[in-house]
């Protein structure tokens, strides 16, 4: 996967999106966090995540979790109090996926949503969705050129 096309494909996302390096910091965020989040993409570049982005009411057990399927680079869904730029606390839902460059280097791409009604899944909005099956089938793409083991 080139870097330069995820990067395009993301801002033209409707729903925040985050692309973080292996080392979990932010390498790109698009408009539609800014809007949710407050904070300009400068702010944030180089930052992990979940020190700008949770507090208080955010759940350590989730946290905990997050960090276990980010250290196996797996896939996963996720649903966790946030906070913004101005410390106002919102519920977000999304998915985060890990990929890789074409030199080796893994990356994850984040995309989440803010939940209205508590309990509330991300994928219950048909856009959401839709954007993550785009993003899905730009990163199974690289996928299919992975060479197979067995």
């Amino acid at each position: 996967m080139r870097e330069d096309v995820l990067r395009s494909a993301m801002n033209g996302f409707i729903f925040p999106s985050l692309l973080c390096g292996e080392n979990r910091r932010i390498l790109n965020s698009n408009r539609a966090f800014t809007d949710l989040c407050e904070y300009e993409a400068d702010e944030v570049l180089g930052k992990i995540p979940g020190r700008i982005l949770q507090g208080e009411e955010s759940d350590p057990g989730t946290v905990c979790e997050m960090r276990r399927f980010l250290d196996q680079a797996l896939p996963f869904s996720f649903r966790i109090v946030n906070y913004d730029k101005s410390d106002r606390s919102y519920a977000t839902g999304g998915v985060i996926l890990p990929g890789m460059w074409e030199d080796g280097r893994r990356f994850f791409v984040g995309l989440q949503r803010e939940l209205m009604v508590s309990g509330e899944a991300p994928f219950q909005n048909r856009d959401f969705c839709e954007e993550l099956g785009m993003l899905v089938d730009a990163l199974s793409i690289q996928s299919r050129d992975m060479p197979f083991a067995g």
